[in-house]
């Protein structure tokens, strides 16, 4: 473990603390920051001498079995994304896609190489599994596994949770600024590709066209190919109600809490804007994906290929019916209210304290 901010170290501390019934060994590559002192937690830290693979395999193969057995441990919880393959203790492995996440160390100490190689027989060893919803996309396909499908538990998201006071603007100054006080459709992922940001302005002058809208559409980021966008967009019948803003220049959570809905098409599953948009209360329009529904379930409007459910057809039907965009800003929020890590460590205390204790 590393890192006060890391999401995984939050969700330890809070587990800890509710659990002083619990004896708990802490095992890191360095202090972990604000760890409260309490005589049910001992710390052990062993530094960053495992940056070679032969030596890392050798600590968890061999090394942590021994220490597991000498201090007579009832259960190993590899919140790090790593557990040993031999050990005889009942594992809880907290499985990690992202490189930056493993053991909290960087993608040098723990090199994607030797996880992937390891992912598989460590899933096989693991008495449970635990996936958050950030890094569930990366791993879904492993778990079309039925054994390891069984395992298998969400702990849902516990990473920094909340639009900073900041992005609450109830003046409406950025909108002001951006778009002269008119409202807007906002999108921050998907439009970079070529072929995607012309499908969003296909669908935006659709909606142009027969909604005689003033809506604005702010598309934040820099396209892939710059010459490629700047010929379509000029030659674009409604570009001047077209706003592109370079990263950096406004706040990310302010653009996106002053817009009047979100159009979220991601190249790669990635749930934080989506989390951001559901506590802002700005309703979303996107593709059907396995971890949206996941989350957000029908608070979101999603996109399909039957007749009616296009994205122009999405971005007219939110804008023609106020009760149900209120309907949907309220469930993304009510929803979003229960993504808490207080939440996420009784799901986790109820594994802990359930079946595999047992």
């Amino acid at each position: 473990m590393e890192g006060a901010a890391s999401g995984a170290t939050l969700l330890l501390k809070d587990l800890i603390m509710s659990t002083t019934h619990h004896h708990w060994m802490l095992m890191s590559n360095k202090p972990i920051a604000d760890l409260p002192s309490a005589t049910h937690i001992e710390t052990l830290v062993f530094g960053n001498t495992l940056k070679a693979a032969a030596a890392r395999s050798w600590w968890y193969d061999r090394t942590l079995p021994d220490y597991l057995r000498k201090c007579k441990a009832e259960r190993f919880i590899g919140f790090g994304g790593i557990i040993s393959t031999t050990s005889t203790v009942p594992q809880l492995l907290m499985l990690h896609n992202r490189p930056e996440n493993r053991a909290g160390f960087s993608e040098k100490f723990v090199p994607d190489a030797w996880y992937r190689k390891r992912m598989v027989p460590m899933m096989e060893k693991a008495d449970h599994i635990l996936v958050d919803y950030k890094e569930r996309p990366g791993v879904a396909a492993y778990f079309e596994n039925e054994a390891y499908n069984r395992k298998w538990q969400e702990t849902g998201w516990f990473g920094n949770l909340g639009l900073p006071d900041a992005a609450t603007d109830t003046t409406n100054t950025l909108k002001q600024q951006l778009t002269d006080g008119r409202e807007y459709f906002f999108c921050e992922e998907g439009w970079r590709n070529t072929e995607k940001g012309i499908a969003i302005l296909l669908a935006y002058a659709a909606f142009k066209k027969r909604m005689q809208s003033g809506l604005q559409l702010v598309l934040l980021g820099t396209p892939d190919d710059p010459e490629a966008w700047q010929k379509k967009l000029g030659s674009f019948r409604f570009k001047n109600d077209v706003k592109t803003v370079p990263s950096g220049s406004f706040s990310n959570k302010e653009l996106l809490s002053q817009s009047f809905a979100c159009i979220y098409l991601p190249e790669r599953e990635d749930v934080s804007p989506l989390i951001n948009a559901m506590q802002a209360g700005v309703p979303l329009i996107a593709e059907p994906q396995a971890v949206f529904t996941a989350i957000a379930g029908d608070s979101i409007l999603y996109i399909g290929k039957e007749p009616g459910e296009t994205l122009s057809d999405r971005l007219m039907q939110i804008y023609r019916d106020d009760s149900a965009r209120e309907q949907r800003r309220r469930k993304a929020m009510e929803k979003s209210a229960e993504l808490t890590l207080q939440n996420t460590t009784a799901k986790l205390l109820k594994v802990i304290e359930g079946s595999f204790f047992r």
